[in-house]
């Protein structure tokens, strides 16, 4: 008896039991391939992920940045921006000790009207030097201070006997209602220096440094 014949097999000619399947690229299964498609995949996720951190610290650290785009401003020179004009030379009173203007009674004393400004009471610190250059050395207390019309000190800073008349740091003492974001205006506020001393001294000047975002020096001013 002969043997009927095969059925034929799926997808070969003359089938009908549906299409045959699509042969796949080999190339997609070589080892190389597979490896240079896995790195490119890992590079775009790294990448994906690097960028927005880096872009968050560039604009929200404080480590050289501002809110100014990120930008860090630079430095004003002090002398651009603040100027003082004439001196005279006073002598401090009870009162004006009491209004925390000066020191000592008796004190002699320099008053240094702010002839331009556009800066805070925190952006400069005062000196006094000797006509080289050099500190002036008060022999007893002194004192910078920063004084409105009526004669009260609205910041202020006492220096030892012998520290010499230089500024350390920003104002050690505020007035109720004052700090370092005030505005150090023209005609609105004078300097007041007390030498620590009751005799005058010649040859001093009085000069400003720059400091939170002011830089330098102004111009020495003769205290006269």
């Amino acid at each position: 008896m002969d043997r009927p014949p095969w059925p034929p097999l799926s997808g070969a000619a003359g089938s009908t039991e549906g299409p045959t399947p699509p042969e796949l690229d080999p190339r997609l299964h070589r080892p190389s391939d597979l490896r240079a498609f896995t790195i490119f995949a890992v590079a775009v996720v790294i990448i994906a992920i690097v960028v927005p951190v880096g872009l968050y610290f560039a604009t929200h650290s404080g480590g050289g940045t501002s809110g100014n785009g990120g930008v860090t401003p630079s430095p004003t020179p002090i002398g651009s921006v603040f100027d003082m004009g004439l001196s005279q030379a006073v002598t401090c009173t009870t009162s004006l000790a009491t209004l925390n203007s000066c020191v000592t009674p008796g004190d002699s004393l320099y008053e240094i009207q702010v002839e331009s400004s556009t800066i805070t009471f925190a952006e400069a610190l005062f000196q006094v030097q000797n006509s080289n250059g050099t500190i002036f050395a008060n022999t007893g207390v002194g004192s910078f201070a920063l004084v409105v019309a009526e004669g009260t000190a609205v910041a202020y800073s006492d220096l030892s006997a012998h520290a010499g008349l230089v500024m350390p740091t920003t104002w050690s003492h505020y007035a109720e209602g004052y700090s370092g974001a005030n505005l150090l205006a023209p005609t609105a506020v004078t300097i007041v220096v007390d030498l620590g001393q009751v005799a005058p001294a010649t040859g001093l000047y009085i000069v400003a440094v720059g400091i939170n975002g002011c830089t330098g020096t102004t111009a020495p001013v003769s205290l006269t």
